[in-house]
């Protein structure tokens, strides 16, 4: 944690020494993305105990030699934004830079049509060889993560109605 921030306060620097600003309304939404994006390294940092941040970014399909991944007659290509892992299992996590409310719960996926996380983690799963134990979206805004993350993954942040068995993420995905 204290080299991620440091990172942070480094990339931020560099970020505010190019952007021009102007105004009073430019300067607060500036040090509000500062101040969000802090909060976020540092609330990260411990969002998934016994875990870590092992893929940033890993895309699939993408490069040649990658061949897309196949799904029954089609084929997906993308980009996870990152991906956790332990010896066995894996959660997949989706950034936003907009709030994620309720609408990006496990509950919602069938009835909203959202298939992007489950199918994220299926590639995953299958590609590195580990159980999914997860999926879900983060705001960079803040917020309580949501989406489907298993019942033993400990912390108090993920809402109790996106906790799932195993066998309820199976369906899912």
């Amino acid at each position: 944690l204290p080299v991620a921030r440091e990172i942070h306060s480094a990339v931020a620097d560099e970020a505010e020494a190019n952007l021009p600003v102007t105004t009073v309304a430019e300067e607060i939404l500036l040090r509000g993305a500062r101040d969000g994006t802090a909060h976020l390294v540092e609330a990260d940092a411990a969002l998934l105990p016994g875990m870590r941040p092992a893929y940033r970014e890993w895309d699939f399909g993408l490069v040649p030699g990658d061949p897309p991944e196949e799904f029954e007659g089609f084929a997906l290509t993308g980009r996870v934004d990152r991906i956790d892992v332990d010896d066995t299992r894996l959660v997949v996590t989706d950034y936003k830079s907009t709030t994620v409310a309720s609408s990006h719960a496990r509950a919602a996926f069938e009835r909203e049509g959202r298939i992007q996380l489950p199918l994220y983690a299926a590639v995953a799963s299958r590609r590195l060889r580990r159980e999914i134990a997860g999926g879900f979206y983060r705001s960079t805004c803040g917020g309580s993560p949501r989406g489907f993350v298993r019942n033993d993954i400990s912390g108090d942040q993920f809402v109790r109605t996106d906790r799932a068995d195993q066998g309820e993420i199976d369906s899912l995905v």
